[in-house]
């Protein structure tokens, strides 16, 4: 299982590869790729696009007549007992899937 979510107002957290880690990026949108050409998902992760101060998770299929293999749920990001300033995403694909960050910087690459 994959889970996403955003911190502060200029990183994403993920355990894409594996293990746990950050993608910095302030003022910018996340773009990531889970899965491949044959099935698989898009993932964006955008930081006050909407009508306040939050994190916002969006899902888009791979192509037009790729579905989207897997179960994908989106809560809210616990801290602690409070709910918090971002949602998580949980995509429920098998370890080793595919993961890369599509508009990754060249200093983040």
């Amino acid at each position: 299982m994959i889970e996403i979510y955003g911190s502060s107002d200029d990183i994403v957290c993920h355990n894409g590869n594996g293990e746990w880690d950050e993608i910095g990026c302030y003022d910018e949108d996340v773009l990531l790729r889970i899965g491949d050409e044959k099935g698989g998902l898009y993932v964006e992760m955008s930081y006050g696009k909407g009508q306040g101060a939050t994190w916002t998770a969006k899902v888009e299929q791979i192509d037009e007549g790729v579905p989207i293999p897997w179960d994908v749920s989106i809560s809210h990001n616990m801290r602690g007992e409070e709910v918090g300033y971002s949602v998580r995403m949980k995509i429920d694909c098998p370890e080793g899937t595919p993961f890369d960050h599509v508009n990754a910087r060249s200093e983040d690459a």
